[in-house]
C-alpha cells in the first residue's frame, strides 16, 4: 500500500520530493499528470500508471515491477537502471526515452513506441515486443533472448552486441521497404 503522505506530496508537486525515496507501492496514479516529476528510486511496485503523463520524468532506478503503464506517455523520460520486470507497457510512448541498463524481463511492450530510445545494455529477456516500433533505437549490448519480436520495426536500430537468435527476427521489419523502380 502506498504511503499516503508520499502520494499526496506527489499529487501536489511538492518541492520535498527530490530529497526522499517515495513509497508508492500499488498507488493509483491512473491518468496522473506528472511531467518532469522527480521519481528517482521511487517504489512504484504494482502502481496503476495507466494513461499517466510522465513526459521528461526522472524514474532512474525506480522500481516499477508489475506496474501497469498501459498507454502512458513517457516520452523522453529517464528510466536508466529502472526495474520494469513483468510490467504492462502496452501502447506506452517511450520515444526518445533513456532505458539504459533497465530490467524489462518478461514485460509486455505490445505496440509500444520506442523510436530513438536508448536501450543500451537493457535486459529484455522473454519480453513481449510484438509490433513495437524500435526504429532508430540503440539496443547495443541488450539481451533479447526469448523476446517476441514478430512485427517489431527495427529500421535503423543499433543491434551491435545484442543477444538474440536469428529466428527471433523472422517476422521483424529490419529495413524500409524499397519502392519499385518504374521504367
Amino acid at each position: 500500500m502506498a504511503n499516503l503522505e508520499h502520494l499526496n506530496l506527489l499529487k501536489q508537486g511538492s518541492a520535498l520530493l527530490p530529497t526522499m525515496l517515495l513509497d508508492l507501492v500499488a498507488a493509483d496514479l491512473h491518468k496522473a499528470h506528472l511531467p518532469q516529476a522527480d521519481l528517482r528510486g521511487a517504489d512504484l511496485t504494482e502502481a496503476d500508471l495507466r494513461e499517466a503523463c510522465l513526459v521528461h520524468a526522472d524514474l532512474r532506478e525506480a522500481c516499477l515491477v508489475h506496474a501497469d503503464l498501459r498507454e502512458a506517455n513517457l516520452h523522453e523520460a529517464y528510466l536508466t537502471r529502472a526495474h520494469l520486470r513483468k510490467g504492462n507497457l502496452r501502447r506506452v510512448n517511450l520515444a526518445g526515452a533513456d532505458l539504459a541498463g533497465a530490467d524489462l524481463r518478461e514485460a509486455c511492450l505490445l505496440q509500444a513506441d520506442l523510436r530513438e530510445a536508448c536501450l543500451l545494455q537493457a535486459d529484455l529477456r522473454e519480453a513481449n515486443l510484438r509490433d513495437v516500433n524500435l526504429a532508430g533505437a540503440n539496443l547495443s549490448g541488450a539481451n533479447l533472448l526469448g523476446a517476441q519480436l514478430a512485427g517489431a520495426i527495427l529500421t535503423g536500430a543499433n543491434l551491435t552486441g545484442t543477444r538474440l537468435l536469428n529466428e527471433q527476427l523472422l517476422e521483424a521489419v529490419l529495413a524500409e521497404p524499397v519502392a519499385p523502380i518504374s521504367g
